[in-house]
């Protein structure tokens, strides 16, 4: 495995105008652009090649329009994902509620994330380089 794959530990801010930035604390795993073409042409692939099988499944057509549609879904997220969430801390800088950031996720930067606890979107975004 590469270096670029590896997990890297990273301090974030956590951006809302009109507020004090807010700290984060994230583990990414960054993937390059072979691994996200790869893996959304495989799900998008994967989910068209089941569309035709799934097709004599009552009722019909629901499921097999369902596959294409996930194929595309799953393609694109995959494709976008530029790293993998391993973990996530960090408070919303509007009323410090937790922001949850679920370990799995595919996201790119910036990613726009939103208090549940306000319902105000902050921006987060890596601060220089990796830390181990």
């Amino acid at each position: 495995m590469s270096s670029r794959s590896a997990t890297q530990t990273y301090n974030a801010r956590l951006i809302l105008p009109g507020r004090p930035d807010g700290t984060a604390r994230t583990q990414l795993t960054h993937r390059t652009l072979r691994q996200r073409v790869l893996q959304g042409l495989g799900a998008w692939l994967g989910f068209w090649i089941l569309a035709p099988l799934v097709v004599f499944v009552p009722p019909h057509l629901p499921w097999a329009l369902a596959a294409v549609i996930l194929g595309l879904y799953f393609g694109v997220r995959y494709w976008r994902g530029e790293y993998v969430v391993r973990s996530f801390e960090g408070a919303c800088p509007s009323c410090g509620e937790p922001l949850e950031l679920k370990a799995g996720s595919h996201i790119r930067m910036p990613y726009t994330m939103d208090c549940f606890h306000c319902h105000r979107s902050s921006t987060l975004v890596l601060d220089g380089d990796a830390h181990g």
